[in-house]
Formats: structure tokens, C-alpha cells, sequence
């Protein structure tokens, strides 16, 4: 199945308590489907430079599959700068979080690497490209009638 993309900008966040959140996002199917959601793109542009040249970005939506020990949102981008005012990932982030694509809203927070939330309200722009990979239904089914004679025996 191919990908879906949802693009986040920050023209159409809004700011509750410094995480940046988007509301109101466009209905990706009629039902509730499995689906691994990860970061294909991220830019934070700031007004004015930071006092440090990296940035974690963290996405705050249901899972099943990611833990943390502090209960934090899954951090799913390591964002860096060379001149402290636009970040960009280093690398692809190979954190996929298993969810349903039934999202009614996106929470984002920036951290720098002290731990400490950078305020959204210093951003010029921020934009998220959220990467929408479907689980095959089908394929696991099938794989899991296929295995039952083997454990019936």
C-alpha cells in the first residue's frame, strides 16, 4: 500500500502552553486503520539565534509500541543548526510509531539538549512532514491462518 503524507505548517498551529498543536487535521480514511507514523521531513526556523545548535523534536500521539522511562512524548527527530536559527534533521529518523490514522490533532514540542522547552512563540516557521505507512491487514491475516495447522498439531 502506498504512503500517505500529512504536511504540517505553522500557519495553522496553535500554541497551548509552548507545544505547537494542530487541530482540525483532514480525515485520512473512514476507519480506523493500523498505521506506522514517522517524521519524513522537519524545519524549525527561529527569529532570533538559540544558545544551543540542537533540537529534539517530540510528537505527541497514541502508541503502542514506544516507552519511555519518563513518560515523556516520543522523540522523533534530532533537528541540528550551523548558524543556531534554522534546524534540520541530521539524518532519517528510523522511529516509527504504530498508531490508527484516526488523529483529530498533533501536539509537537522542541527540547533542546538540556532537556528544556524551547518556546514556540520564538519560531518564525515550523514545518513537520508526517510519513503514513498502512499495515497490511491482509498480509497478517493470511501469515497468521497459514501458521495455525502448524500450531494445531
Amino acid at each position: 500500500m502506498p504512503s500517505k503524507y500529512l504536511f504540517l505548517n505553522s500557519e495553522q498551529l496553535t500554541n497551548v502552553d509552548g507545544v505547537a498543536t494542530w487541530n482540525n487535521l483532514p480525515v485520512l480514511s473512514e476507519s480506523r486503520r493500523e498505521c506506522y507514523i514517522n517524521v519524513a521531513h522537519a524545519c524549525a526556523v527561529f527569529s532570533t539565534a538559540r544558545s544551543h545548535s540542537e533540537a529534539l523534536l517530540k510528537i505527541n500521539l497514541p502508541s503502542l509500541n514506544y516507552f519511555s522511562s519518563s513518560n515523556n512524548a516520543p522523540v522523533m527527530e534530532y533537528l541540528q543548526s550551523d548558524d543556531n536559527l534554522v534546524f534540520e534533521p541530521v539524518y532519517e529518523s528510523p522511529i516509527k510509531l504504530l498508531t490508527n490514522d484516526a488523529l483529530k490533532k498533533v501536539e509537537i514540542q522542541l527540547t533542546d539538549n538540556g532537556a528544556d522547552v524551547i518556546d514556540i512563540d520564538d519560531l518564525e516557521s515550523l514545518s513537520v512532514v508526517l510519513k503514513i505507512d498502512y499495515v497490511d491487514q491482509d498480509a497478517m491475516a493470511n501469515q497468521y491462518l497459514s501458521q495455525m495447522p502448524s500450531l494445531l498439531r
